[in-house]
This record gives C-alpha cells, sequence and structure tokens, in this order.
C-alpha cells in the first residue's frame, strides 16, 4: 500500500534518470552522420559529446547544494525548462557552435534533473522502501546507457539526426507535467537555507577540470605542445590544487574531501571510473569503426549495439542473484578478465571480413558486464562510511559522468594521433587506429581488475578486524 503511494514519485524519477542517461549516449551513433552533415573530422565532432558530459559532471555538485536549498520541485521545474528548450535548438542547430551550445544548455539542465531524481526519492521515501525506489531509478538509469546507442542508429537511418533531440521535446514536457503533480512540497530546514554556499569552490571545481577536458579534446587540433594547450594545462592543475586546499579549509565546502582517506572507497570508485571510461569511449567510437571500416549504416550499426543492450538486460537480473551469494563474487574478477581478453581478441580481428566477431564480441561483452558492473557498483557502497552517504553519492555521479568525458578524450586521441586527423583516413591507419583503440581499453579493463581486487581486499581487512 506504501509502495502505491510513491508510485509515481519513484516513476518521475526514474523516468529523469532514463532521459538523462539515453541522452548521453543516443548521440554517439549519430556522430558519423553530423560530421558528414557538418564536415567534420572526429576531434571536432566529439565536442558535442564532451561538451554535454561536461556541463552535466561540473554543475552536478553546484545543484546538489541549490536543490538543498530551493527544493526538489523548483530546481526539477528549471531542469526540465533548460534540458526541453536545449533539446529543441541541438535539433534545429544549423552549425557545429550552435550545437555545442544547444548541448551545454541540455547538459545543465540534465544536470539538474539528475540531483533531482535522487534527491525525491532519497528526501521523501520512507527507510523500509527506500531501497525498492533507488532500485527502480537505478534500473531506468542503467537501461537509458542500454538503450541509447541502438535508439540513435534507428533514429537516425529512419528519420534525421535532429529526431534524436526533437524526441525529447515532448518527452520534457511529459515530465514537466508529471513532476508538478507528484513533486511533494517541502520545508527548506533555516539552518540549510542559512548556510554560506561555497561560490569559490563552484568556479574552482568548473574552471578546473572544464580546462582539463578542454586540453583532452582539443589537443591533437592544436597540437600537445602548443602555447594555448601548456598554458591551459598548468593553469587547469593550478586551479585544481587552490581547489583542494580551499575545500579543506572552507567551513560549509562543496566536496568534503576527509572521504578521500578511505582506501577502499577511493580504489572502489578508481575501478567504476575505468569501467565507464571504457564503456563510453566504446560506445562513441565504435559507430565510427562500423561506419567507416565495415560499410555499415546507422541503422544496421544500432542493430549491433542493440546486441551488448539485450545480453546485458537479459543476464543482469539472473547474474545479480547469483553475485548475492558473497561466495561467487569472484566470478566478478573472472568477468573482468574476460573483458580484457574480449578486447584484445577484437583488437587482433577487426580486420577480419564478415561480421561474427563483431557479432560474438558485442554478446559475450554484454553478459560479461552484466556480471563486473553491478558487483564494482556495490564495492562503491560498501566501503562508503554511514554518515557520509550524501557526500560519497555527490562524488560517485561526478566520477562516473567524468569518467565518460576521459573516455571519449583517450579514444579520441589516439585515433586522431595515428590517422593524423583526416576526416577520411586510408584503409591501413584505420584499421591500426581502432585496433590500438580496443588494446589500450583491454588495458583499463586489467586495471579494473587491479583497483576492484584491492577494494575488496580492504573490505575483508575491515571485516577481520
Amino acid at each position: 500500500m506504501e509502495k502505491r503511494k510513491y508510485f509515481w514519485l519513484v516513476f518521475n524519477a526514474a523516468f529523469i534518470l532514463f532521459i538523462v542517461k539515453i541522452d548521453a549516449f543516443i548521440v554517439n551513433v549519430s556522430l558519423p552522420t553530423i560530421a558528414r552533415s557538418f564536415g567534420l573530422n572526429l576531434a571536432e565532432v566529439s565536442s558535442i559529446v564532451v561538451v554535454y558530459l561536461l556541463l552535466l559532471t561540473n554543475t552536478m555538485l553546484i545543484f546538489g547544494k541549490l536543490e538543498d536549498r530551493l527544493g526538489v520541485k523548483k530546481l526539477l521545474f528549471l531542469g526540465y525548462l533548460l534540458f526541453t528548450a536545449g533539446s529543441l535548438f541541438c535539433g534545429l542547430s544549423f552549425n557545429l557552435s550552435l550545437l555545442i551550445f544547444a548541448r551545454a544548455v541540455q547538459g545543465i539542465g540534465g544536470a539538474m534533473l539528475m540531483i533531482c531524481g535522487f534527491g525525491a526519492v532519497n528526501k521523501f521515501l520512507p527507510d523500509e522502501i527506500k531501497g525498492w525506489g533507488m532500485g527502480i531509478v537505478t534500473t531506468a538509469a542503467a537501461l537509458g546507457i542500454a538503450t541509447g546507442a541502438p535508439l540513435g542508429g534507428f533514429i537516425t537511418y529512419f528519420v534525421s539526426w535532429r529526431w534524436i533531440f526533437f524526441v525529447n521535446v515532448p518527452l520534457g514536457i511529459l515530465g514537466l507535467i508529471i513532476s508538478s503533480r507528484t513533486s511533494p512540497e517541502e520545508k527548506i530546514l533555516r539552518e540549510v537555507s542559512q548556510e554560506r554556499f561555497d561560490y569559490v569552490g563552484a568556479v574552482l571545481s568548473f574552471l578546473g577540470i572544464s580546462g582539463i577536458t578542454y586540453v583532452l579534446s582539443t589537443g591533437t587540433i592544436l597540437g600537445w605542445t602548443s602555447l594555448p594547450i601548456l598554458a591551459i594545462s598548468a593553469a587547469s592543475f593550478l586551479i585544481m590544487a587552490i581547489f583542494i586546499f580551499w575545500e579543506n579549509k572552507c567551513q560549509y565546502p562543496l566536496m568534503a574531501l576527509g572521504i578521500f582517506r578511505n582506501a577502499g572507497f577511493v580504489c572502489a570508485n578508481v575501478a567504476v571510473f575505468l569501467i565507464f571510461m571504457i564503456l563510453s569511449g566504446t560506445d562513441f567510437i565504435i559507430p565510427f569503426y562500423l561506419e567507416l571500416a565495415k560499410g555499415l549504416n546507422a541503422y544496421q550499426v544500432g542493430i549491433f549495439l542493440f546486441l551488448y543492450s539485450v545480453a546485458y538486460s537479459v543476464c543482469a537480473p539472473f547474474i545479480g542473484k547469483i553475485l548475492d551469494n558473497p561466495k561467487l563474487r569472484f566470478l566478478s574478477q573472472v568477468a573482468t578478465v574476460a573483458c580484457a581478453a574480449l578486447f584484445f581478441v577484437y583488437a587482433w580481428g577487426m580486420s577480419m571480413a564478415g561480421f561474427v566477431i563483431t557479432f560474438l564480441f558485442f554478446v559475450f561483452w554484454g553478459i560479461a558486464n552484466a556480471f563486473l558492473i553491478p558487483e564494482n557498483f556495490r564495492l562503491v557502497f560498501t566501503h562508503t562510511p554511514k554518515n557520509q552517504k550524501g557526500v560519497s553519492a555527490g562524488i560517485f555521479n561526478v566520477a562516473q559522468n567524468l569518467s565518460a568525458v576521459f573516455g571519449i578524450c583517450a579514444f579520441q586521441i589516439i585515433f586522431s594521433h595515428i590517422t593524423h586527423g583526416a576526416s577520411v583516413p586510408d584503409p591501413s591507419s584505420l584499421f591500426l587506429a581502432f585496433s590500438s583503440i580496443f588494446v589500450f581499453g583491454g588495458i583499463l579493463y586489467l586495471l579494473t581488475l587491479f583497483f576492484s581486487s584491492l577494494a575488496e581486499r580492504n573490505k575483508v581487512l575491515n571485516d577481520r578486524s
């Protein structure tokens, strides 16, 4: 009965996470088409994805604080407004500059929505059904990630790349109507409303992370030793050092840094960071491989990506039950090794004729990730101190989104370096670039194994003590 009372609130939160996550990945399959439409190379077109993830990540800590001050309902209204308007102008854009600006607006709105989605469940649901609510919300987010790329392929092929943005407009309006009717009014605590906002920390974190991401995404265009890149790199790291110093001294910090003294928490977050770096980078680069090297269209690319989604979605519930048994959790580490092996084998076989190896890669990669991802999430939450759940959730979300930016930038850097930034690379450099990227992905999976093993070892030692 109590679950029925909160159904629409949880549905709205799940809907929010679904559309925000799907929009982070729906663009990827359309990137080759957008690149041809505007005459862009891969380094230039990657900014369409990076700017969305950058704004989604960099503003999340800021809006987390504002949500405590303004309440869920007000921030949710503003979030839907910006996200919907940004989506509309993305579809109407006639050059790269306008599209990047509209994606930035969309990213800011998405950050507001994500904060409110988790915030509503955390604030309004009773403790005895909070796990039920969080389960639905996180499943919706995972579904958005899994279906974004294939859906983008279908829409681009059958309609136009512009409609991957236009579809958000009616969804945003629908979400606005649902949230206005289901989001409860809340009392803002006096001490929270009077608490000083860490404007200095907000500006420093935004500038520092923005500078680092700009360097990663434009280094291949401007040159890694060019004066702008060297100057922005030095300034960004200096700003981040000042941010850390400031947060340690600030009475009401944007990010409490004491939690990083927990070695298990740090290792678990690094493992998740690496996993999402691989997922985002692969999701970004694979459409280019399938279209440029294998000659597929956007619809056919979507079908291959849908194989991964189906394999992951079908297996995840059953594997989750298996991993509930502590004695079988080692299977997650076996799956990590399997993912590394898959990437190395696929790198070797990419130049082979036909699509059998690609078909097998997507199916087995989806199954392996169904073992890998939930268990590494569990490690993060296991190492979260009881009195710092809010802080750790903020760090987890920021790291998860930031890893997507790093993944796209890293994979794009390897590709652009080997192909020398050519819009249409020759076949030999094309296959060399793609195979090098997948070797790099395999190495990242081995690093994931190292950090997740350290996190698990740290948990065992804490349990014994």
